[in-house]
C-alpha cells in the first residue's frame, strides 16, 4: 500500500478528499492522465497529478476516480510495480490489453447522462479530448477542465483544490476543448 506522506495524507486520504470535493462540486468523474502542458514523457514533480493522488509511480498510466470506482489504467511494463503501489490504497490496476476498452472509452460508457467529467485542461491532449468527445451521444456529459482561467466577465471560477491551487471551467460547447479553447462559465 502506497502510504508514504507525499502531501496532505496518505493515498487512501487523498482519494477519500477528493471524492467529497467532487461530491460537493457535482462531478461525476476525475480523469487524471500521465502529461504536462506539453506532452513529454517524463514529468517534472509539478506535473505529477496521478501519482501524487494514486501513489503510483510509473512514468505511463492514466487514473479515474469516481464516487465508487477508482482504478489506473497501464500497460503490461507497470502491472507488477502498480499492484504493489496500489494495494490497499482502494485504487485498482486496470491491465491495458488489446481488444479491451482504455480509460477514454471506459469513461464515455460509465459517465451517465448529464454527468460531468473533470479534467486538468493544460495536460488533455487535443487528440484524446476529441476520442472522448466522439465517444458520447448527442446528449454528452459536461466536461469539466479543472485549470487556472477565467470567466468571460473576468471572474476566476470557483476553486477546486487537488495537488495544486485549481479552478472548475465548464466548457461551452464541450467540443470547445477539442479546438483547444475553453470558454470559462461559473458551475
Amino acid at each position: 500500500m502506497s502510504t508514504q506522506p507525499l502531501t496532505h495524507g496518505t493515498v487512501p486520504q487523498r482519494l477519500a478528499h477528493t471524492r467529497e470535493l467532487m461530491r460537493r462540486e457535482g462531478i461525476h468523474a476525475l480523469l487524471v492522465p500521465s502529461a504536462d502542458p506539453h506532452l513529454s514523457e517524463y514529468l517534472p514533480g509539478y506535473w505529477q497529478g496521478r501519482q501524487w493522488l494514486s501513489g503510483f509511480h510509473g512514468s505511463v498510466g492514466t487514473l479515474i476516480v469516481t464516487a465508487d470506482f477508482a482504478g489506473v489504467w497501464a500497460d503490461s511494463r507497470y502491472w507488477e510495480q502498480a499492484t504493489k503501489e496500489l494495494k490497499g490504497s482502494g485504487i485498482e490496476l486496470v491491465k491495458l490489453q488489446p481488444g479491451q476498452p482504455g480509460p477514454l472509452e471506459w469513461l464515455a460508457e460509465q459517465t451517465p447522462e448529464g454527468g460531468v467529467v473533470a479534467v486538468d485542461g493544460a495536460v488533455m491532449a487535443v487528440a484524446s479530448a476529441r476520442t472522448l468527445g466522439a465517444s458520447w451521444p448527442s446528449a454528452a456529459p459536461a466536461c469539466a477542465l479543472i485549470s487556472t482561467c477565467s470567466t468571460k466577465s473576468g471572474k476566476t471560477a470557483r476553486r477546486y483544490q487537488t495537488s495544486r491551487s485549481t479552478s472548475i471551467c465548464r466548457l461551452k460547447p464541450p467540443s470547445a476543448v477539442a479546438r483547444n479553447s475553453p470558454h470559462c462559465a461559473p458551475a
